[in-house]
């Protein structure tokens, strides 16, 4: 187990057999989710007095940590249907990192791209649901989430390291391995 051989990191629980450990600074994600949240809610004309304002900075910070922890069960849940499950998800201040065993193992063709496409899928899915939520009830944060999904989803498949579009499109085209 990680967190066991690694006392800067916390256990928090275990879901679908993966451990999810939490850093020192993961904390700070707090502070920097609130500060993007209030920053969208005066944008965005805020009602309410400095409560309302407070409280919908809280809420648009809330639905974009949410972006990430759904990226993050996308990626556990394929890593499990592909038979190559995800280790531990590490929560830091600013994202959350997918580690998997360390022992080399050759996995088939295919097994990588399907376990980096599960956060995006799963990010794509949920923000494609939720702006057909906003169509039918035109609720802003309807629309913010369901428009950060999609441009999280979308991020993530650019081929750069440490992004999943790095495994996808390297495993998809032989290069990466």
């Amino acid at each position: 187990m990680i967190a066991e051989t690694d006392n800067r990191l916390r256990r928090v629980g275990r879901v679908a057999g993966t451990e999810w450990l939490v850093a020192r600074g993961a904390w700070l994600a707090a502070i920097v989710f609130y500060v993007v949240g209030l920053v969208i809610a005066l944008l965005t004309g805020a009602r309410g007095g400095i409560f309302g304002v407070l409280l919908q900075a809280a809420a648009y910070g809330a639905l974009g940590y949410a972006v990430l922890v759904l990226h993050s069960v996308g990626h556990v849940l394929t890593s499990w249907l592909v038979g190559a499950p995800v280790e531990a998800i590490l929560i830091t201040s600013l994202r959350h990192v997918n580690l998997f065993d360390t022992a080399p193992r050759s996995y088939p063709r295919g097994v990588q791209m399907w376990r980096a496409l599960g956060g995006p899928l799963v990010n794509l899915l949920v923000g494609i649901g939720a702006l057909g939520w906003y169509v039918l009830f035109s609720q802003p944060s309807l629309l913010f989430f369901g428009g950060l999904n999609v441009a999280y989803a979308l991020l993530s498949l650019v081929p750069l390291p440490s992004f999943d579009g790095w495994a996808i499109w390297g495993d998809l085209f032989g290069i990466v391995r």
